[in-house]
């Protein structure tokens, strides 16, 4: 696992957000298209979780998914330098 987490260099913006991906999909458990298509609004940031919507989860039916404080300040960090890319998702 800890080696999962080196391998991103964290300088390059890709990299950067290659490792908040993984830090998002150990935390919440989540499968690769639901953290693929998290939008902003579908993150609370202050109580710390992630609503997956129904349209993406494979049982269809909607989620809240608790991620540490660490991987929201990371995902926050990640919106930051991402503000020259006009979406609605967080990771694109």
């Amino acid at each position: 696992m800890n080696n999962l987490l080196k391998a991103p260099n964290q300088r390059k913006y890709s990299d950067f957000r290659d490792f908040v991906v993984i830090n998002l999909l150990i935390d919440g458990m989540l499968r690769v298209d639901e953290t693929l298509t998290l939008r902003m609004t579908d993150v609370d940031f202050i109580a710390c979780c992630a609503t997956l919507q129904r349209e993406v989860t494979k049982t269809r039916k909607p989620r809240i998914v608790p991620i540490t404080k660490r991987t929201a300040k990371l995902m926050q960090e990640l919106i930051r330098e991402s503000t020259e890319f006009v979406s609605e998702y967080i990771y694109s």
